[in-house]
């Protein structure tokens, strides 16, 4: 799979490209061509634009092109020294539970849920949180009735959800929940619990974690994450009480301020620091040109001085040599 950027000839607009080798697949359907089918089906405006796709000339490749989006919040989360704020994660909650509902409604089951797939728009939409590839998703009536049948880990085993890494159960609605709870603890605490633990150790970390550890300091995520696992095979979660808890935690919950996020402020900070700098450097440079000049006065003050006190002496007869007798 080949990610790029580049630019519509027509519209001259910035657009992302995904290109994926046909022989990877040369008996079943690409994950890019089925994604290519799903975007249609994905609600309109907080989900990114499928501008064209179909195979590359010479068919080597299938191709999807969508509208071209800001960083993702793994980016952003390594920018802001891999931490965010409270108000930064509840307005990430916020909105990723409400583009969850919307997909969820439409029967969609994203499947790899993580940082670098959550990405924020560009322009006038850059506070707009967005889910992006949808190579791993399911249809719910796809998969409908296969509660029973071992799914194992579809997406990446890190963000996955713990009856996932047993290898117990087909994905469904709340597997997304929890993969998003698990992502909103390391955005929070800056890692998760079995980091560094070797990948065939990967569950067996994980079962002796409680959700008492895994959240602490964070009651709200640790509900979305019982709520999440409360949930049967077939049910989508109650999303609304989510985000009010959330809309609560916030520090302003009613006001537009809040939405000021982490990279945004810290972006604003840098530009400060550097204005400072640029200013101290400029002032560091006056001074110096100052001291130059000084410098260069008293010289001529002292050369105008000698050359006055020359000028007011008079100068005195030659002396004539003594006549030798």
């Amino acid at each position: 799979m080949t990610q790029l950027q580049g630019t519509d000839k027509e519209t001259n607009q910035r657009v992302a490209i995904k290109l994926e080798d046909i022989y990877t697949t040369p008996m079943g359907q690409s994950a890019t061509e089925f994604e290519g089918e799903l975007y249609p089906q994905l609600p309109n405006n907080t989900f990114p634009e499928l501008l064209w796709t179909g195979k590359t000339k010479g068919g080597l490749y299938d191709a999807l092109v969508t509208d071209l989006l800001g960083p993702s919040l793994q980016n952003l989360w390594v920018y802001c020294d891999n931490s965010f704020g409270m108000d930064t994660l509840c307005n990430i909650a916020i909105q990723a539970l409400q583009r969850l509902k919307a997909l969820h409604r439409k029967g969609i089951i994203h499947n790899d849920i993580k940082p670098s797939n959550l990405a924020m728009g560009s322009g006038t939409k850059g506070n707009t949180l967005y889910i992006i590839d949808y190579g791993l998703a399911t249809r719910y009536e796809d998969i409908q009735g296969w509660e029973k049948v071992p799914g194992g880990v579809t997406g990446t085993a890190h963000y996955a959800p713990l009856e996932a890494v047993r290898d117990k159960r087909m994905r469904s609605y709340r597997d997304d929940l929890e993969s998003l709870g698990l992502t909103l603890v390391e955005l929070a605490k800056g890692a998760l619990p079995w980091d560094a633990t070797p990948s065939g150790k990967v569950l067996e970390h994980r079962e002796r974690v409680t959700l008492d550890e895994l959240c602490a300091g964070l009651p709200d995520v640790k509900f979305l994450l019982e709520h999440a696992r409360s949930l049967r095979f077939e049910q989508q979660p109650n999303y609304d009480p989510l985000i009010r808890r959330f809309q609560r935690r916030r520090s302003e919950p009613g006001k537009g301020k809040t939405w000021v996020f982490d990279w945004v402020r810290r972006r604003y900070e840098r530009m400060q620091e550097k204005m400072e700098k640029r200013e101290a450097d400029m002032e560091m440079e006056r001074q110096a040109q100052m001291e130059i000049g000084e410098r260069e006065a008293h010289v001529e003050n002292r050369r105008r001085s000698r050359d006055e006190e020359d000028d007011g002496e008079e100068e005195a007869p030659p002396r004539r040599r003594r006549r030798q007798e």
